[in-house]
């Protein structure tokens, strides 16, 4: 398992951390406790039966972990349209692959709190909506054609 740790660059520095930024670093922490708890027991299971195909699937499972870490923190970064198109490319393909040596190995278990993890990364990946701006005024709209309702008194 490659993917234990990861280093989360507040929006505003170092020091400053949003709870968006505290929120992403537990949903990113979460997610990969799941993965290495699944990625240990596969690879357990693969080394005291001596079966390929789990090696292979709990490789597989690694890689896609090390992607869809780095999505996310993309997508937390707010990384542009463009990058963030090729890395989603990049998980289709390993989320692929794992789900094809997945059927390979035989279906082994896999938790539902690993997936529960991944929604729960791919939420708290999300960027903050931009907050609109107050509008000032509050006169009303305005008609072509019609007299403004804000009527100046001399």
């Amino acid at each position: 398992m490659y993917a234990t740790e990861a280093t989360i660059i507040p929006a505003g520095g170092p020091d400053r951390a949003s709870g968006a930024d505290e929120r992403f670093a537990a949903a990113l922490a979460g997610y990969l406790t799941a993965v290495a708890d699944h990625w240990a027991a596969v690879t357990t299971l693969a080394e005291r039966t001596a079966d390929r195909d789990l090696h292979a699937y709990a490789d597989a499972v690694s890689a896609e972990a090390d992607v869809r870490a780095a999505q996310a923190q993309a997508r937390a970064a707010g990384a542009p349209a463009g990058e963030l198109a090729v890395v989603f490319r990049l998980l289709a393909a390993v989320t692929l692959d794992r789900v094809a040596a997945w059927y390979q190995a035989g279906r082994p278990h896999r938790p539902a709190g690993l997936t529960a993890a991944e929604v729960a990364l791919a939420g708290a990946a999300r960027p903050a909506p931009p907050r609109r701006a107050a509008r000032g005024g509050g006169a009303g709209p305005t008609f072509p054609g019609r007299p403004s309702p804000v009527v100046a008194v001399a």
